[in-house]
């Protein structure tokens, strides 16, 4: 089957450096390997927004294309859609000597310049739209130039895309409140590389000084949820705190600000930057747990990994971690944006090493029956075969 995997701007190629450990390019270089593993023609179609990235690069068996549509540099919600005819066009030249059996749109403005680009080259094949925002409690979080501006024409693709995929049953549910028909919403969940995101040998030791809590995600965005995160461990005495991609001027003054409300947890706090993808298991391991408390989590992919390394996890109880994780067994939700509740959870845990080694080993066990790459790969192939069954 040739698939065309549409990343917008959020290439696979060479994404090493750590930034957004959750984003979209985690899952398409997972769903693209596995799927060029099992003998489909694969080929991510990526905006340049690197002076860098090649035209065509081969990658774990799959094809990465990148084209021109717009400067060489990363745009914002805003900008990008200025480019989105361009996007398209770019696209149409690409099918027109190629055309994919099914595309694969795995962000919005991918699955915009798609359904453009097969208008303009006069082509058919269904479009699999892959995670929308829309439908997530904190989509007004985002703020006016995502939650309006691209909300208008997010909503407008889930309703002509023919099918649109969730990690979760709760998005699922709230996508068809939206007036999504059913029959073209499919859950599909999120994969992880069991190999490299993998326990430490052995039985986990006590920490030899302070207990050390990990977010992989610093940035400051009040939607990240690292405020939350810097707030509880205020509460929770004698815990070292790392939080990643967090070296930035807005990171450093929400430090500011807690530390003037709470002093000595800046002395408790390693802030630094991205985290290169290779070493991100490692650290992970380093730590009795790990913290994912954004307002929306539309894949899960930070408590996944966590739970892959048979780390326990305090989670966010919204979108697809409120279903990965298993409260009480695999690991811990919390409302987002309660520092106190997160607070209360990290301490209990922290403070019952035998709960904590129990956790992890259930999250490890879930992971490895439910989120390997294969299985992804092998739902998301039953779903292009189901419309391709369909199609006229």
């Amino acid at each position: 089957m040739r698939v065309a995997i549409v990343a917008g701007q959020s290439s696979p190629y060479g994404k090493t450096d750590g930034r957004d450990p959750g984003g979209p390019h985690v899952r398409i270089a997972g769903l693209a390997g596995a799927l060029a593993s099992d003998g489909h023609e694969v080929t991510v179609y990526a905006r340049r927004a690197d002076p860098g990235l090649p035209a065509r690069a081969e990658v774990d068996g799959y094809v990465v294309e990148h084209y021109d549509a717009g400067p060489p540099a990363p745009l914002g919600e805003a900008e990008v859609a200025e480019h989105l005819g361009g996007m398209g066009r770019r696209l149409a030249e690409c099918w027109r000597h190629r055309r994919p059996e099914v595309v694969h749109a795995c962000t919005w403005d991918a699955g915009v310049a798609a359904l453009a680009a097969l208008a303009s080259a006069g082509l058919t094949a269904p479009v699999v739209y892959d995670h929308p925002r829309l439908g997530t409690a904190a989509a007004p979080a985002y703020g006016p130039e995502e939650s309006n501006g691209r909300g208008r024409l997010e909503r407008a693709l889930v309703r002509t895309a023919q099918a649109v995929i969730t990690s979760s049953d709760s998005q699922a549910d709230q996508l068809a409140r939206l007036g999504v028909p059913r029959g073209r919403i499919a859950c599909v969940p999120q994969g992880v590389d069991i190999d490299l995101f993998a326990p430490a040998p052995g039985r986990r030791r006590p920490p030899a000084g302070r207990p050390r809590v990990l977010c992989l995600d610093g940035r400051p965005d009040p939607v990240r949820g690292a405020e939350t995160v810097l707030r509880a461990v205020a509460r929770v005495a004698d815990v070292e705190l790392l939080l990643a991609d967090g070296a930035e001027p807005g990171t450093e003054r929400l430090v500011e600000r807690v530390e003037a409300e709470v002093p000595g947890v800046a002395a408790r706090l390693s802030l630094f930057g991205p985290v290169p993808r290779a070493q991100v298991p490692e650290l992970i391991r380093s730590c009795e747990a790990v913290v994912s408390v954004p307002w929306a989590d539309e894949t899960g992919t930070v408590p996944l990994e966590a739970m892959a390394c048979g780390v326990p996890v305090v989670a966010s109880a919204v979108g697809a971690a409120a279903e990965l994780v298993v409260d009480g067994t695999t690991g811990e939700l919390v409302p987002p944006g309660r520092p106190d509740l997160l607070a209360r959870r990290l301490r209990g845990l922290l403070d019952d090493p035998a709960r904590a080694e129990a956790y992890g080993i259930a999250g490890r066990d879930r992971v490895a029956s439910r989120h390997l790459w294969k299985r992804v790969a092998g739902d998301a192939c039953a779903l292009y075969r189901s419309l391709l069954d369909r199609a006229p």
